[in-house]
């Protein structure tokens, strides 16, 4: 698979959904502007805000688009560096031979989950006729 450009996304694209092996809960992911990404729900581990997104513009090794992770203070909102466990949690690639599945794992946190894509399709179809006869024309003498 090829990565995907900036505001190309909504034109391969029709939906993405994201389902928590955990839970089995399903969600639809979100597309935001002229984004390459999908972008999970925010949710909170301790005093931080985590932001998951994939990143289409980002192919693995398994030809799937690689999960990013940004970082947020819970209280000011403000974007954390990647440093320290947020450098190793930011970039997550797919389980190998297991299509678009993801294992993010930060501080005592750990999601499995599998994505799932409804492509949209672009079918251009010319078609061309032709036709060719033999007319013969029988010239009637009786009159």
């Amino acid at each position: 698979m090829e990565s995907i450009k900036r505001g190309q996304l909504q034109e391969e694209i029709e939906k993405a959904t994201v389902e928590f092996m955990d839970t089995n809960e399903e969600l639809t992911l979100e597309v935001k502007g002229n984004s390459v990404c999908h972008f999970f729900p925010r949710f909170r581990i301790g005093n931080e805000e985590i932001q998951l997104r994939l990143d289409w513009s980002e192919i693995d090794g398994n030809s799937y688009p690689i999960l990013d992770a940004d970082f947020y203070s819970a209280d000011t909102g403000k974007k954390k560096p990647l440093k320290n466990n947020r450098l190793g949690s930011h970039h997550t690639n797919t389980v190998p031979g297991k299509g678009r599945e993801y294992v993010w794992s930060y501080k005592e946190c750990t999601r499995s989950f599998r994505v799932k894509i409804l492509w949209l399709a672009c079918i251009e179809e010319k078609v061309a006729a032709s036709m060719t006869g033999k007319a013969t024309v029988i010239k009637d003498n009786k009159s």
